[in-house]
């Protein structure tokens, strides 16, 4: 990955091994079902680095997901219910790291699913878990979901909603917004609110293009606002092996005049 930050003169590199165990039965209660997700994570130099804010992008073994599913019933480590954004690789709408977590999934007809979580983050901290509600509908035209979050550490809470239309066959705009009142898990960075749009185009069965940005309003902490912009090129080389080239661009109140910044990477995906 190349981050093309003022000072940076380097190329950062970084590979994972993504091993999932997915045992699934059915029973009189539904379905019974067992998820175990590792990460086998190695970083630029081999120098053991670990990031401890981000266990996304830092070397080492991770246990991302370990949950235990009956009916709609689920319960373990698993990736937050807060989960969603855009298909682009500049937007952020609030933290989707795993979580402790208790929930219920509710699957009605029509596309319509309804889901309550706790969530807790905290160490032996206290009796408070997190609370996040989602409501979503997928159809023929598309999808529409909506999240509702509240962070029982900080005392403060976040809506955020994303649809995705299909405008036409090969084309789907994505269009989300998310609104915060004080800074939490499920906040977009520091920032009171953020609104973003993406515009994806599936040129075949294997190559798709993607372009969009995130304006990030009212930052708590200075008043800044900052906004990003992002193309997205996915190829499938051949059936199983995938590759994404993503280039950024960030800009606004909290850079310097002339100290814009520029990202991006370059994957290369075997799934088997």
């Amino acid at each position: 990955m190349r981050d093309w930050a003022e000072g940076d003169d380097g190329w950062r590199k970084f590979g994972r091994a993504n091993v999932e165990l997915d045992a699934r039965s059915e029973t009189e209660l539904g379905t019974l079902r067992s998820f175990i997700q590792v990460w086998f994570n190695q970083s630029s130099g081999f120098r053991g680095f670990v990031d401890e804010d981000d266990d996304r992008h830092s070397s080492g073994v991770t246990l991302r997901q370990a949950f235990v599913e009956l009916g709609g019933l689920f319960f373990g480590i698993k990736t937050t219910l807060w989960d969603g954004d855009l298909d682009g690789e500049y937007d952020y709408w609030g933290y989707d790291s795993r979580v402790h977590t208790v929930g219920y999934n509710f699957a009605f007809g029509n596309g319509v699913n309804v889901a309550l979580a706790l969530e807790e983050y905290d160490y032996d901290y206290d009796y408070k878990p997190n609370v996040v509600g989602k409501v979503g509908i997928s159809q023929g035209w598309g999808s529409l979901n909506v999240w509702g979050a509240y962070d029982a550490t900080a005392e403060e809470g976040a809506a955020k909603a994303i649809a995705k239309i299909k405008l036409a066959d090969p084309l789907e705009l994505q269009l989300a917004g998310v609104y915060a009142s004080g800074v939490s898990q499920y906040s977009p960075y520091d920032y009171k609110w953020a609104a973003g749009a993406h515009l994806k185009y599936k040129v075949n069965e294997k190559l798709a293009l993607g372009f969009g940005g995130e304006y990030f309003g009212d930052s708590f902490v200075d008043g800044y606002n900052d906004w990003a912009l992002g193309a997205v090129v996915d190829y499938e080389v051949v059936k199983g092996f995938a590759s994404k080239l993503a280039v950024n661009y960030y800009d606004g109140d909290s850079f310097e005049s002339g100290d814009n910044h520029w990202g991006g990477f370059l994957r290369l995906q075997r799934n088997f």
